[in-house]
């Protein structure tokens, strides 16, 4: 079986697409008052918007005309991957490249404007052009379109859990040998329609001044953005002497059902991604925190942590970054992923930004609201939902 590596990455998020680690060590707040948008009427008036980001450095300007916000975040992402990866695709047969890409609010933002136009203007009068961007699967197909790529191409919706899936479902093919370049990843935008709704079922903070895992916590922001990991063979990586980020050493998923399973469901994913790395629970250097300020998603997180790792829960170094990218759908999990591949190059853990005190009850005492510096050999990435699916990866430093 083929070993994985991540050989490169490319982010767009609120804090920045080129400068996001260097952002995300030092701690940048990219939770700001919403501009995409009328949010006047909401509780929850700021969100980790996309702002500043000019799509024509990525897409030409004829090209992006076309093209709606989420699509144009997966091509930056895509094109900074590829980059960052030293990879020329024309060196490959378009057949070997595969696409592979998760959401969990879809085109929602493209689907309500579409809507809210042709019920405005009348379905004769709305842009045909506008009614590709509705598709879930419209950021992969044209993606595949502008890189000429004719292998595989995927679009995953398994909710907050989408793009670590997607990046899961790529890694099998690649270890299986039926590709040789994988982009992987996932998107999601900020919507109105979304977002209103979040707020009104009171699951959005409503004072800006919730952080995850924080004992004050009242709720999370919403981000948006995409993440892209450019991924190959070991042996292909070797031979081109490809920059190596990690290895992607092991997946583990569950479904949940019944909330009050939803800890054992987390615990279950944590310990079959240690398993299937074949790797114990000491190996693991730090944890990347799917925490994002609810009250009790991030406590029964803590628990199943607390669970699997028992003693050395209390030490053991965990960080939520979505305390400053907010909860950005399918790119969250792909951008912890790439967050944590960077930690075990660079031995840095980031900050959870605005975290003061974990809960009364909780055994987590490695959460820090400034970056930490470890040995940092293998990393969890947790992607859950709660209901539904929940995954967690490891990936570590390649020996």
């Amino acid at each position: 079986m083929n070993r994985v590596v991540i050989t490169g990455a490319g982010v767009v998020s609120s804090i920045g697409a080129e400068g996001f680690w260097e952002n995300l060590i030092a701690g940048t707040d990219g939770i700001r008052p919403i501009s995409r948008f009328d949010a006047a009427g909401s509780q929850c008036r700021v969100a980790a918007e996309v702002s500043d980001f000019d799509a024509r450095a990525y897409i030409s300007s004829k090209g992006l005309s076309f093209l709606s916000r989420s699509t144009s975040f997966i091509v930056a992402a895509a094109k900074l991957a590829l980059l960052n990866a030293r990879l020329d695709l024309s060196d490959f047969e378009a057949s070997e490249v595969g696409i592979f890409l998760g959401t969990a609010f879809g085109s929602n933002a493209s689907m309500y404007s579409f809507d809210q136009e042709c019920l405005r203007d009348g379905d004769r009068f709305v842009d045909p052009m506008a009614f590709p961007n509705t598709v879930t699967n419209s950021p992969a197909g044209h993606l595949s379109i502008l890189l000429s790529t004719t292998g595989i191409n995927i679009t995953l919706s398994t909710g907050l859990a989408s793009g670590l899936d997607a990046v899961e479902y790529a890694a099998r093919m690649l270890r299986r040998g039926e590709l040789r370049v994988a982009l992987a990843g996932g998107y999601d935008e900020l919507s109105g329609d979304t977002h209103d709704r979040l707020s009104r079922a009171g699951m959005l903070s409503t004072d800006g001044d919730s952080a995850p895992l924080d004992r004050d916590r009242n709720g999370f922001f919403l981000g948006e953005g995409a993440a892209v990991i450019a991924l190959e063979r070991l042996d292909d990586a070797v031979n081109r002497n490809a920059p190596i980020m990690a290895e992607l050493a092991g997946f583990g998923t569950a479904f949940c059902l019944d909330q009050s399973q939803a800890a054992s469901v987390e615990s279950k994913a944590m310990t079959e991604a240690i398993r299937s790395a074949r790797l114990d629970t000491s190996d693991i250097s730090y944890i990347s925190s799917s925490a994002r300020g609810s009250i009790d998603g991030d406590k029964t997180e803590s628990l199943a942590i607390e669970y699997v790792f028992k003693s050395r829960a209390a030490a053991l170094p965990v960080a939520a970054i979505k305390s400053m990218t907010g909860e950005c759908g399918g790119a969250a999990g792909a951008m912890q992923l790439i967050a944590a591949a960077l930690s075990t190059r660079f031995n840095v853990v980031p900050p959870t930004t605005g975290f003061r005190a974990a809960d009364s009850d909780s055994r987590l005492r490695g959460i820090s609201d400034r970056k930490q510096f470890i040995d940092c050999r293998a990393a969890l990435v947790n992607s859950f939902n709660g209901l539904n699916a929940n995954s967690s990866f490891v990936v570590r430093r390649l020996r």
